[in-house]
């Protein structure tokens, strides 16, 4: 098996890297709905 280790500031996430890849790609994709939705928006 393979783990993935993440970290931020004071704490560390251990995944299995099924898991983690799995989110990571929902994640990805969530940014781009984001940034296209925001293409429109003049800030």
């Amino acid at each position: 098996k393979q783990a993935v280790i993440v970290g931020a500031g004071d704490h560390v996430e251990i995944w299995s890297r099924e898991k983690y890849d799995f989110y990571d790609e929902q994640v990805a994709e969530s940014m781009e709905e984001l940034v296209e939705g925001l293409e429109g928006i003049m800030l």
